[in-house]
């Protein structure tokens, strides 16, 4: 192994949590009416809750449903990207950025959630947050050898 190269099974574990992430989160843009009556499930208590807003509304909520996983494919192409090349040849500064966005999300997209009412997401959150944080504290050691 080289001497900054990151083992393997940290290195795939990251490619694959950020496909998987990717691909649920384009599922929101692909599947909105799907994803609107699943997460009406999680954070309404039914998969028909949605339709207390009406037609507006719930063509509304399609299309926040939308935009966010439209941002999260975006987020998610960058980190694969950077998991890709630098992250894989242990550049310092690819797991800083990686390790630093998660995180950020994590506090500003859970502390949101829990503001509002909504500690459902940020149960969802900290399932992401762990899928990514047991590669990412694995690894560590490989990016302060230099």
């Amino acid at each position: 192994m080289e001497r900054n190269k990151v083992p393997s099974i940290w290195w795939v574990w990251l490619v694959v949590a950020s496909v998987l992430t990717m691909l649920y989160s384009l599922s929101f843009v692909l599947l909105p009416d799907i994803s609107l009556s699943s997460t009406s499930d999680v954070y309404l208590g039914s998969p028909d809750a949605y339709q207390a807003f009406g037609d507006d509304g719930a063509a509304y909520l399609r299309f926040i449903l939308g935009v966010s996983g439209a941002i999260s494919v975006a987020w998610m192409t960058l980190i694969l990207l950077v998991v890709l090349v630098p992250f894989r040849r242990g550049e310092r500064w690819a797991w800083q950025a990686v390790t630093a966005s998660i995180l950020i999300w994590f506090l500003f997209d859970s502390g949101h959630s829990i503001a509002s009412g909504f500690s459902a997401n940020a149960i969802y959150n900290l399932l992401i947050l762990i899928l990514f944080a047991i590669p990412l504290g694995a690894s560590y050691r490989c990016f302060q050898r230099r």
